[in-house]
């Protein structure tokens, strides 16, 4: 025999302390049960700087809640598009709990994953669906899109948040999804996003593919399939770290890099890029006299990157004194400006 148990009537206080264990999908189901129960979420649970909405476009397009707290991050809401179609043709036995409820004024069908324990929604539109879905978790939890995925078939999201939210897209992951990103998509994604903390540039762009414009600013860049980026690129970013994978860039042009790092203009702290062909010499072309062997090991560490491991290399300082440290292998060059966020 089962009981139920009567949480809308329990004590405030208690109701409280129940809400407050209660895992983030947990809560939206809970919040869709009525509006009632909506509102007592709503209340009951503390806003907190720590919790971040999170936007991922995929296979199953979804919402997430980062709880700062050790960077646990929590699927709460997923959105299926083409009702009949996906919901007709999927395994009934992957869900449980399957109802029609109203979400935002709009009548779907909603169940449980029971693989991942998080709510699904059916709608005919998925576009709207998941307009309407990231708009609810954001309310219910009293935040913002902090952090947004997409692929191809999905960098309207970019702009929708951009008019949607007065704070930026914290990081942001362009991704590859089996077919290339289409340069239409691509140059419009980079275009439209106003800079960010974290950019990740999974996708791998046509093989022409070019970016002839500025780079707005982000703090750290990391891109996986970088053969389309020039010298050019590289002198206007306004960036702070960065990793670059498969470039077509050559050791002089690295050095015409570092030659506008020593002029002093650049907020760049550190980078690892690979090159065609690592040659030290050409790397520091016009700096020769300004540089110091450096023997042994040292580890760089820097907000949002892995840490940095240097084995041997030379010193090269500024006018302004300040000094950091590069290494140049066959494909790899690293470079990293002392002292790191630790401070050493």
């Amino acid at each position: 025999m089962s009981h139920r148990f009567p949480l809308l009537f329990v004590p405030q206080l208690v109701l409280t302390e129940i809400i407050k264990f209660l895992k983030p999908a947990e809560l939206v189901t809970l919040s869709l049960c009525s509006k009632r129960c909506r509102i007592l979420v709503k209340i009951h649970r503390k806003k907190s700087t720590r919790v971040s909405i999170q936007l991922f476009n995929g296979h199953v397009p979804r919402v997430g809640v980062c709880i700062n707290t050790n960077n646990n991050s929590y699927n709460v809401l997923g959105s299926f598009g083409g009702y009949r179609f996906h919901f007709e043709s999927a395994n009934k036995e992957k869900y449980k709990k399957i109802e029609n409820l109203v979400i935002s004024g709009h009548m779907i069908t909603c169940a449980i994953d029971q693989r991942t324990g998080y709510s699904v929604t059916f709608w005919d539109d998925n576009t709207q669906g998941l307009k309407i879905i990231t708009d609810y978790v954001c309310n219910l939890f009293r935040s913002t899109v902090r952090t947004v995925s997409i692929d191809q078939y999905s960098s309207w999201i970019v702009d929708w948040i951009n008019k949607k939210q007065k704070s930026p897209i914290n990081r942001m992951i362009i991704n590859d999804h089996m077919d290339d990103l289409k340069k239409p998509n691509l140059l419009q994604v980079l275009r439209s996003f106003r800079g960010t903390e974290k950019l990740l540039i999974v996708a791998s762009p046509p093989k022409l593919f070019k970016f002839p414009y500025k780079f707005e600013k982000v703090s750290t860049l990391i891109i996986k399939n970088g053969f389309w980026l020039t010298v050019d690129n590289l002198i206007d970013l306004d960036c702070v770290s960065m990793k670059i994978k498969n470039t077509n860039l050559s050791s002089l042009e690295i050095n015409m890099f570092l030659l506008n790092w020593m002029t002093g203009s650049s907020r760049l702290r550190c980078f690892q890029i690979e090159v065609t062909r690592g040659n030290f010499n050409e790397v520091i072309k016009d700096v020769e006299h300004l540089i110091e062997l450096f023997e042994g090991t040292r580890v760089y560490k820097w907000d949002n990157i892995a840490d940095i491991h240097f084995h041997g290399g030379y010193n090269i300082r500024r006018d302004d004194g300040i000094t950091a440290t590069i290494s140049v292998g066959p494909k790899l060059i690293i470079f990293a400006v002392w002292p790191d966020w630790q401070r050493k």
